[in-house]
């Protein structure tokens, strides 16, 4: 059975306001106890001073935040019509074709220092550092 705690709402009289365990609302609505737990971490719900939570947090727990998730919608649609735009300006260019790119660059680029007149240690140093090149984590080198 739910805690009912006399709370003052709106209006001139005293209503009772539910107020539910994790227990209590597991088992009142045939859920996980481990369900609800997860969620209300998730969404970060504190249970209040009597260790219970309210009606609307129980809702929450069970079936999502509606506040939230559209406002996670509204935050990934803008995401990706920035992205889009960014692509769209020439901003943006896609991971597999600078790669492609790039390996072309690397191959002429060798074949200059191979038939090239400098001694044998300096081709290698040269081409080692070309190698290096290729390892450089390039996302973590442009913060």
């Amino acid at each position: 059975m739910p805690t009912i705690s006399k709370k003052r709402k709106s209006g001139p009289h005293l209503k009772a306001a539910l107020r539910w365990t994790l227990n209590n609302a597991a088992k009142e609505f045939g859920a996980h106890r481990e369900k609800l737990e997860r969620r209300r971490r998730a969404l970060d719900i504190q249970p209040g001073n009597d260790d219970c939570f309210s009606s609307r947090e129980v809702a929450a727990m069970l079936f999502g935040d509606r506040d939230a998730e559209l406002t996670g919608k509204i935050a990934a649609e803008r995401k990706g019509q920035e992205l889009k735009n960014a692509r769209t300006e020439g901003e943006l260019v896609p991971t597999a074709a600078v790669m492609k790119l790039c390996e072309r660059v690397v191959i002429v680029i060798r074949q200059k220092i191979c038939t090239s007149s400098l001694t044998e240690s300096e081709k290698d140093e040269i081409l080692n550092d070309l190698v290096r090149l290729g390892e450089t984590d390039w996302a973590r080198e442009c913060e």
